[in-house]
């Protein structure tokens, strides 16, 4: 358009013109750099995901062998296991009744030290499932004096000294897996055996706290450093005062952690001043 003020001199020019395609061009950028960063960020998230899964193929690969290795041990365990069973039931005939106890007891913890080859089978074969416990109603006060009285000789032998404290007062039973439970504390009091010096002592003690039931094993070892303890429960975990140790593959507790946590409690541990630890259960 074109508009004149009346001077010849002076003369002003008006342009219009649609910019309906420019507010198209600004729509289709939009949608051009929203496509751009979604595509970035799946690309950048298979790139993640490749790359991750090729650092953690070597921990896979090294927790399946020791997986592996646990299901060999356990199976090779077996026969040596069964022939002491059948020796000590054997030698029970024409023995004084002191040896026949002795050949209980050596029955008693053979059989046990099975079941824990086959919980031992049981984690390496089946990692992701829970542990099938048999629920009946517990004596905890008659359990912790059975694993006592298992216990208390093989303490004695190694100059430890093994003490039960137990309430004055009837303890209400529980509901859960007595075997299993028995073989908890077995794991408990093996450990504290294996960590406490001669001279040393440990205490299984039970007692009430409202409804739960807390049952504990205290030692005077060498103690869980605090940059440890988080750790103790996980499979295949060995703190390093432990490595120097024949005969402990890092099973014992988590297996412990495994039947507690099929019972519905919970395990901790702690310092015991001014030196071991304490492991209480709560049921």
């Amino acid at each position: 358009m074109v508009y004149s003020t009346g001077n010849d001199s002076s003369l002003q020019i008006f342009v219009f013109s649609s910019l309906s395609h420019l507010h198209y061009q600004y729509i289709e950028q939009r949608i051009f750099f929203v496509l751009i960063t979604v595509s970035a960020t799946l690309l950048l998230f298979a790139f993640s995901y490749f790359f991750t899964k090729r650092l953690l193929k070597p921990i896979a690969e090294n927790q399946e062998k020791q997986l592996q290795f646990v299901a060999s041990a356990s199976h090779e365990l077996r026969t040596p296991l069964a022939v002491i069973l059948s020796s000590a039931e054997c030698c029970e005939y024409g023995a004084s009744s002191d040896q026949q106890s002795f050949l209980r007891t050596i029955g008693e913890e053979g059989k046990r030290m099975s079941h824990l080859i086959d919980e031992m089978l049981y984690l390496s074969q089946s990692r992701d499932q829970q542990m099938r416990i048999h629920l009946e109603q517990v004596e905890l006060d008659t359990l912790c004096l059975k694993g006592f009285e298992s216990f208390e000789p093989l303490a004695a032998r190694q100059g430890l000294t093994l003490s039960l404290d137990l309430p004055e007062h009837p303890i209400p039973s529980v509901t859960g897996d007595e075997e299993k439970l028995m073989q908890l504390l077995s794991i408990l009091l093996s450990n504290a055996l294996s960590y406490t010096p001669k001279g040393g002592s440990i205490t299984i003690r039970l007692k009430t706290q409202g409804r739960a039931h807390l049952l504990s094993v205290e030692d005077t070892g060498i103690g869980i450093t605090k940059e440890d303890q988080p750790h103790i429960f996980d499979r295949f975990y060995r703190t390093e005062k432990s490595r120097s140790t024949k005969g402990h593959f890092g099973l014992g507790l988590s297996i412990a952690y495994e039947i507690v946590t099929a019972h519905g409690g919970k395990i901790e541990v702690e310092d015991n001043t001014p030196n071991g630890s304490i492991f209480t259960v709560t049921l």
